[in-house]
């Protein structure tokens, strides 16, 4: 089921963006910010980069401790729903 449709654009479904990040349990953290999501994770080489780019991930800036994937669509949506499937 896709959760995200815009102007016949789709994110994609969640079990695809969880499955990409590594499982929902590698997820620390996540936060949304117009087309950035923000994320800390457990492990960064569990990532599915080429997954992430079939999801619409234009870039990956890894920091220390943050992971940010910029989109080009609002991910604030895409983070809330994100956030409650890894609590």
């Amino acid at each position: 089921m896709c959760f995200w449709k815009k102007k016949k654009e789709q994110i994609g479904d969640v079990e695809s963006w969880l499955l990409a990040l590594g499982g929902k349990e590698n997820i620390k953290f996540v936060e949304g910010k117009g087309s950035r999501l923000s994320f800390i994770f457990v492990d960064k080489l569990k990532l599915d980069k080429d997954k992430l780019t079939t999801l619409g991930v234009k870039s990956i800036i890894y920091m220390s401790e943050k992971t940010t994937l910029v989109l080009d669509k609002d991910c604030i949506k895409l983070a809330t729903i994100l956030s409650k499937k890894t609590k």
